[in-house]
């Protein structure tokens, strides 16, 4: 899901808008007594409504699995870290879903959309490792000491967390850097202590989404549309 979950809120993003350009529907829809705001409102709620479903599926799947192969189901903190992962899913999945409906709108034509929204993805998911290790490796050209080498584990963890990707990941699997894990013992930590420490992932997937939706509707209630 960290990987094709992208592609969830590409493909119901990209012809939100860009889409009724293309057929000449948007002036027919926005001629009836309907506010232009709830018109790319329904479309955003719709999609992440779709994808709340699918994460929502996704958790009742392994909590039916769990107790199956397991024989008792899953305690109070359990679920909870299974509602927090749901959670961080959606504002994941929401994001792309915010950003393909903003390039829906930018470019106004499907394909143009899909492609600008696929080569976002890729450079993010695939590029910016490559990007943050050349980064840390300038900042920090010797790395022959511990110090060091944590300095420059540090540098490349910052940069990667310009990725969505990476936000989600290490919300998933509690990643730190090297700073924040010092004295923190190799055990499994509570639910609040993992929550603090992802709570800065999450807050910032959550401004993503709300940045881009921002942007999004403001384009659209901006613009000129004709018949």
């Amino acid at each position: 899901m960290g990987f094709f979950g992208p592609l969830v809120g590409i493909t119901l993003g990209f012809d939100s808008i860009s889409g009724e350009y293309a057929r000449g529907t948007l002036s027919r829809v926005l001629s009836q007594p309907i506010y232009r705001d709830s018109l790319i409102n329904g479309k955003f709620l719709a999609g992440l409504t779709t994808v709340a479903v699918l994460w929502g599926s996704i958790l009742l799947l392994v909590i039916g699995l769990g107790i199956t192969l397991l024989g008792f189901p899953p305690n109070g903190e359990e679920l909870w870290r299974m509602l927090i992962f749901t959670t961080v899913g959606i504002f994941y999945v929401g994001f792309w879903l915010a950003l393909a409906t903003l390039f829906s709108l930018l470019f106004q034509k499907t394909v143009t959309a899909a492609l600008a929204s696929m080569a976002v993805w890729l450079f993010l998911t695939l590029f910016v490792s490559v990007f943050s290790a050349a980064v840390a490796g300038m900042i920090v050209p010797d790395a022959s000491t511990p110090d060091a080498i944590a300095r420059r584990s540090d540098v490349e963890n910052v940069i990667d967390r310009i990725s969505p990707s990476t936000l989600f990941s290490e919300s998933v699997f509690g990643m730190a850097l090297q700073s924040q894990a010092e004295g923190i013992l190799p055990t499994p930590l509570a639910l609040d202590q993992s929550l603090i420490l992802i709570w800065p992932h999450i807050t910032t997937m959550f401004a993503l989404v709300a940045a881009c939706f921002g942007i999004s509707y403001i384009i659209f209630m901006r613009a000129e549309i004709r018949a």
